[in-house]
């Protein structure tokens, strides 16, 4: 059972809400910005230092001053408070992919991209998959925040059936910002979907490699305005006009 100590918490982690929707139109604000994050700033932002996040697993909700680093396996100071965290840790596990309510799955995952740890990855990338769009959201930063270690596992998403899923790993690979996926995301921008189309122009501006340039100029002409307005940012972006 969640204790309420822990349920206070998952509800009052502030996580950003996801962008994708049905059509680009209904989502022109969100998209409309072109807010740019690099890897770093990411993990700057996701990764909550160790003194900020409320020791619930003993059910105080109070801080530990004490705490450094986070150290996977446990942030205790003796072996009891070891074992307090691991029991916690698959709590919020379960939690993550499990709980009827997609506040408490998206803030368990905030929770467990705070760890630091990237054994979490499988539950990230298994979150992807999830009906709301904002827990996708948190699933995405949390892949990003591990870094280059999962890219060979976003690649193979590019290619998935949903696009919902083709999006979020087009935008995992531009907050990773490694030029070796340039190449896949360039196919990205010839997606059937135009949500996909969109993503894969950002974030190959966000990646800044000049082998993209070509097709971006090509994206310029999207059915799309949104595709054709974040490919120009992205072309200013690679060419040093922004």
């Amino acid at each position: 059972m969640l204790t309420p100590a822990l349920r206070v918490t998952l509800h009052q982690s502030t996580l950003r809400q996801g962008q994708e929707d049905s059509s680009l139109g209904r989502v022109s604000p969100a998209h409309g910005n072109h807010r740019y994050v690099r890897s770093r700033e990411l993990q700057d932002r996701n990764t909550a230092t160790p003194g900020s996040i409320p020791v619930v697993f003993s059910g105080q909700g109070q801080t530990d001053p004490g705490m450094s680093q986070p150290v996977p396996g446990g942030h205790g100071k003796d072996d009891e408070n070891k074992e307090q965290y691991r029991q916690a840790l698959a709590i919020i596990t379960s939690k993550a992919v499990t709980d009827e309510d997609p506040i408490i799955r998206r803030h368990a995952l905030y929770l467990l991209a705070a760890t630091g740890d990237p054994v979490h990855a499988d539950i990230f990338l298994r979150a992807l998959r999830d009906p709301e769009k904002a827990v996708r959201h948190q699933a995405a930063l949390a892949l990003a925040g591990i870094g280059t270690t999962v890219l060979p596992g976003i690649l193979d998403l590019l290619v998935d059936p949903d696009w919902k899923v083709r999006y979020r790993a087009a935008e995992i690979l531009g907050l990773i910002g490694d030029a070796t996926a340039t190449s896949r995301l360039i196919e990205g921008v010839s997606d059937p979907k135009d949500h996909v189309r969109y993503m894969a122009a950002k974030s190959l501006g966000m990646i800044r490699d000049t082998a993209a340039i070509e097709p971006l100029r090509r994206c310029l002409d999207d059915e799309n305005p949104f595709v054709r307005k974040v490919a120009a940012t992205s072309l200013e972006m690679i060419m040093g006009k922004r």
